[in-house]
C-alpha cells in the first residue's frame, strides 16, 4: 500500500513537473544597459545612466535586426532624460541591429547600423523634453560600438549592456523531474521481492 502511494505520488510530480516545461513559455532575454561620461569606450565611474533591454526569448550571440526580436523593449534615463522605444527619431528598428557576444560569465550586447535617424547614429531617440540621444554608428569606428552622444549638450559617453548567463527555471524543473523519477525506480527496487528467495 505505502509503495503503490509513493509510486502514484512520484508519477504525479513527474507528470506534473513535465507539463509545466512543456507549458513554460521561454525566459525573456534581458540587459542591463550603464552609461558614463567619458568618451572612450571603458564604462568608468561616475555612472550617469541605466536601463534595460529586454525581449522575448533566450539570449543567442550573433547579430539580430531589431525588427526581428519579438517583445522588444528598450527603457533607459541618461543625465537625467529619460528614453525609451516610443521617442525614435527617424529610426527604423529594420535598419539597426543589435550584436550580442559572450563575454566571461555572461553576455554583452550594443547597437549597429546607420546612419538611421535624425542624429546619423544606429539608434536615434528624441524625447519629450526634445532633448536628443543617439548610439554610435557603425561607420564612425570598429566594433564594439560603445559610445554615445546627446547632440546639443555637453553630454557624451560610453554605454555597456551586459547580462549574465543564468540556466533558465525550465531546467532545474527538468532536473527535479529526473532525480524524481529515478528516486521511485531506486524505492520501486528495494520494495520489489527478491527472485533469489
Amino acid at each position: 500500500m505505502l509503495k503503490k502511494t509513493f509510486d502514484t505520488l512520484c508519477v504525479t510530480a513527474v507528470v506534473a513537473t513535465l507539463s509545466i516545461l512543456a507549458s513554460n513559455p521561454a525566459q525573456a532575454a534581458s540587459f542591463t544597459l550603464q552609461f558614463d561620461n567619458t568618451f572612450d569606450d571603458s564604462l568608468t565611474p561616475p555612472i550617469t545612466g541605466t536601463g534595460t533591454l529586454s525581449y522575448a526569448g533566450a539570449i543567442q550571440t550573433g547579430t539580430f535586426s531589431l525588427d526581428t526580436l519579438t517583445n522588444l523593449s528598450l527603457n533607459f534615463t541618461v543625465n537625467g532624460q529619460a528614453f525609451n522605444l516610443g521617442d525614435l527619431a527617424g529610426s527604423s528598428l529594420s535598419s539597426a541591429s543589435l550584436v550580442v557576444q559572450t563575454t566571461a560569465g555572461g553576455y554583452q550586447a550594443y547597437f549597429a547600423g546607420g546612419p538611421n535617424g535624425v542624429y546619423f547614429g544606429s539608434l536615434d531617440f528624441q524625447n519629450g523634453q526634445q532633448t536628443g540621444f543617439t548610439f554610435q554608428p557603425s561607420y564612425y569606428s570598429p566594433p564594439p560600438l560603445h559610445l554615445y552622444q546627446e547632440p546639443g549638450t555637453p553630454y557624451k559617453g560610453t554605454y555597456t549592456a551586459t547580462a549574465t548567463a543564468v540556466p533558465e527555471p525550465a531546467m532545474f524543473l527538468g532536473v527535479a523531474a529526473v532525480g524524481l523519477g529515478g528516486v521511485a525506480l531506486k524505492r520501486q527496487r528495494k520494495l520489489a521481492p527478491s527472485a533469489n528467495l
